[in-house]
């Protein structure tokens, strides 16, 4: 493939580039997990409680909070939590040691949101008759409606949930929406109750049009009506900026909605360029997913040939994108890069924008990260400097055994600069083979800056594996060699063993160095070269039987 390499400068554009901004979010604003006093007060997402009563015993999720009926508002939170137009708030709670009638009157509340003289005007509450004519589970949102499981009259707390399981726990959720809950009774329904994910709620009541959430009083977690036993336990507590219907999360103490970043639009200028010349590429991208990103990442450019991201292709510059963070669900960002053409071949590119380069969160859609734009590199009007790196050759460090047939040996590269150019941060990285018995364990190498006509090796190693139990007598390998200017790749062919020594009269030197590097032999193991080498146990005898003759002295030698 063709490189062109470009010199990178990364920034974030101010105004629309480097801010968010949000449209028709659905956001979860507070989620508490009423595991202890630092959970109450430190939510996880949202504005933190207060404990006011009340102790930790085994939850749902771990750990909940404990409320009998003296203790209400046992648990509190800012009453501007609450959301409206729409909204929904669901919760886990399990009732202990309740009796079998359910009688009239709120018995009890599980959440409420009261006035300054105690008026309960907002609430989710167990009643046989909430004097609007419900009975069951039902619920009250001032300023829309109310609704209950059924008809008020005779109701007992198994009939209100649907289960004889009444001591067991429950999911619970309150949702309500100004202009009605979609899918509820045609969207004709203001208020609803669901438990267990599915909809309690049977008869409704109410027409307001505007939701009127008292904030002159508490707002939290139990509230009742002359009841004197039973208690309650809460866990995992999330609210809502819109009415909720699918609860099928509820099993997850987190959130398992997931973000998506999405681009939207990438723009390049100019379209074409000589080297030498300055490209900025700017680009928008949007979270698509119901979840919001709470942790940083980084969005990466490349540069290819067409519009697909591959592993062929260079990974030019990246945006950090740490100071988007957090991003909500249906939020904007925008980000940009100049890049600044060094040196190449002329023709077309394509620039590719991939969010979230290095995975750092999961997401609900994987495979739309990426957008391109397409670039023209245009002749150059003079020569171009350019650095041009060459693998020269290698040479053997060590040879180590493992054990068994398992060996690894230790090598050091020579990379030249055949350009016209120095070469910057030079490295070298083994990507392919073609050998099943080798592997490598260590595969880059760093060369530092290489001059014009200079060949280096650096101060670092690879190392190759090889499984000498399986003849193989040379590998191709393939390299990516890169430096600050410019990548290509290279194909190297590497001998693991010795071609035939046919030598000379006398066996000479240059032989017995050649065994010595491609059979990793030690000085120690060898005798001198007057000397036959024998497989006699002293070298290993499957790298002796692909030497063809012994090394010696020959006739007429001194």
């Amino acid at each position: 493939m063709r490189r062109l390499s470009l010199h990178v400068a990364v920034a974030c554009v101010m105004a629309i580039f480097g801010t968010t901004w949000a449209e028709d979010e659905q956001t979860l604003l507070l989620w508490n997990r009423l595991g202890s006093e630092s959970d109450v007060r430190n939510s996880a997402v949202g504005p933190g409680g207060k404990l006011n009563a009340g102790r930790f015993v085994e939850g749902r999720f771990g750990t909940g909070i404990e409320l009998n009926m003296q203790e209400q508002f046992g648990v509190t939170f800012p009453p501007e939590i609450v959301p409206g137009p729409d909204g929904c708030i669901e919760f886990w709670a399990k009732l202990v040691d309740f009796p079998s009638d359910l009688p009239w009157g709120d018995r009890p509340g599980l959440i409420a949101a009261c006035d300054e003289e105690g008026g309960r005007h907002f609430m989710l509450h167990f009643n046989g008759n909430d004097g609007r004519a419900n009975g069951g589970l039902c619920a009250r949102v001032a300023g829309l409606g109310n609704a209950g499981t059924g008809q008020y009259g005779n109701w007992t707390y198994a009939r209100a949930l649907g289960t004889d399981a009444v001591s067991a726990w429950h999911h619970y959720a309150l949702v309500w929406a100004t202009r009605g809950i979609p899918g509820v009774a045609d969207a004709s329904r203001k208020a609803a109750v669901f438990v267990d994910g599915q909809l309690n709620s049977h008869r409704w009541g109410g027409t307001g049009e505007k939701l009127d959430v008292p904030t002159d009083g508490p707002f939290g977690l139990l509230c009742q009506h002359e009841m004197t036993s039973g208690r309650v336990v809460f866990d995992n507590l999330k609210i809502w900026n819109y009415a909720k219907t699918d609860f099928s999360d509820r099993n997850i103490e987190g959130i398992r909605s997931y973000p998506d970043l999405a681009p939207v639009n990438l723009s390049v200028m100019p379209l074409q360029v000589q080297p030498g010349g300055v490209f900025i590429a700017q680009w928008i991208a949007r979270n698509l997913g119901p979840g919001g990103v709470y942790d940083p990442w980084k969005d990466a450019v490349y540069l290819s040939q067409d519009e697909f991201l591959d592993e062929n292709d260079e990974r030019l510059a990246e945006w950090d994108a740490t100071e988007t963070v957090p991003l909500a669900s249906r939020c904007f960002y925008g980000g940009s890069a100049l890049l600044t053409v060094t040196c190449g071949e002329p023709g077309s590119y394509f620039i590719i924008v991939n969010l979230d380069d290095e995975d750092a969160f999961t997401e609900e859609d994987e495979d739309n990260n990426t957008i391109s734009f397409q670039i023209e590199i245009l002749p150059a009007s003079g020569p171009v400097p350019c650095p041009e790196l060459i693998i020269d050759r290698y040479s053997l460090i060590e040879r180590r055994s493992l054990g068994g047939d398992i060996y690894d040996y230790e090598l050091e590269l020579y990379v030249r600069n055949d350009g016209t150019e120095d070469a910057h941060n030079a490295a070298a990285s083994l990507i392919g083979w073609d050998a099943a018995n080798v592997s490598v364990p260590d595969a880059d190498v760093a060369c530092g800056d290489i001059a014009v006509g200079a060949t280096v090796t650096g101060n670092d190693t690879f190392v190759i594996r090889i499984d000498r139990s399986v003849f193989v007598d040379e590998i191709e390998t393939e390299w990516q060699i890169t430096c600050d200017e410019k990548e290509r790749r290279q194909t190297l062919t590497m001998l693991l063993t010795p071609a035939d020594v046919s030598g000379d009269d006398c066996g000479n030197v240059r032989d017995l160095l050649f065994i010595r590097t491609n059979l990793g032999l030690s000085g120690s193991q060898i005798d001198p070269p007057e000397a036959d080498i024998n497989a006699d146990g002293v070298c290993n005898v499957l790298d002796l039987l692909f030497v063809r003759g012994n090394i010696g002295k020959g006739n007429g030698c001194p």
